[in-house]
């Protein structure tokens, strides 16, 4: 484990790492947090299952790892993110990109995780997602991504399937 203070943001990032190999072809999940899924277990959306699939890659590849980037809420923040919560619960519309008829910006930058995969050497990734603008970024950034890893879970609840379909609706989900 090793974090990274980010210089345009200030904000501290976490590399988890089984093993870098060459630096080639390295199974990588680029993670945002999501305090009220890793911490304290919703289950409106499938993040943490999605941060526990990527590590088992890494288990299982003995390879690769993830880049935990501290942007809470698309980078809105946790309060907007408690915000958006609080509506969706009262109306039941499970929506990651908009709430009371308004977008909810994805603020989300990836080039502190460009920027780690540089310092630790890793010239190429497996990309471990399922946002198809994600490998886009990390690729005109510099990584070439040789492969993506769907990151497919099975949701167990009523509203993380409708936050997931609404999510694929949107585009967000490949």
């Amino acid at each position: 484990m090793i974090a990274y203070k980010g210089v345009a943001d200030g904000k501290d990032h976490i590399v988890v790492i089984k093993d870098l190999g060459e630096g080639k072809n390295v199974p990588i999940r680029i993670h945002s947090s999501c305090v009220t899924a890793e911490t304290f277990h919703t289950s409106i959306c499938d993040c943490e299952d999605q941060l526990n699939f990527a590590l088992s890659v890494a288990d299982e590849q003995q390879m690769g790892g993830v880049i935990w980037l501290n942007q809470e809420g698309m980078s809105n923040g946790l309060a907007a993110k408690l915000e958006q919560i609080s509506y969706e619960s009262r109306t039941g519309k499970y929506d990651p990109v908009t709430y009371h008829g308004e977008k909810f910006i994805d603020r989300r930058e990836y080039n502190i995780a460009v920027e780690i995969l540089k310092d630790l050497g890793i010239s190429s990734v497996q990309l471990i997602t399922n946002n198809p603008s994600k490998i886009n970024e990390i690729q005109q950034l510099g990584i070439d991504v040789v492969s993506r890893i769907p990151c497919i879970i099975n949701a167990s609840s009523k509203q993380a399937i409708s936050y997931l379909e609404e999510r694929r609706r949107q585009g967000y989900l490949g």
